[in-house]
């Protein structure tokens, strides 16, 4: 399988770019290749969310 690394400097703090991350419903939005996304289950293991998505 091909992989891709990069590192890049953002001018946002660690928590800022968490968020951003965390924020699954919000992907369509900003990422480019991303079209659609449903969160079909969304549950609390051991202090961690764990959740199942579709992704278009």
């Amino acid at each position: 399988m091909p992989k891709f690394e990069a590192t890049r400097r953002v001018s946002h703090t660690p928590e800022q770019m968490f968020a951003l991350v965390a924020d699954v419903e919000s992907y369509p939005q900003f990422l480019p290749l991303c079209e659609a996304l449903t969160v079909r289950s969304r549950k609390e293991r051991d202090g961690r969310t764990v959740l199942l998505a579709d992704m278009s």
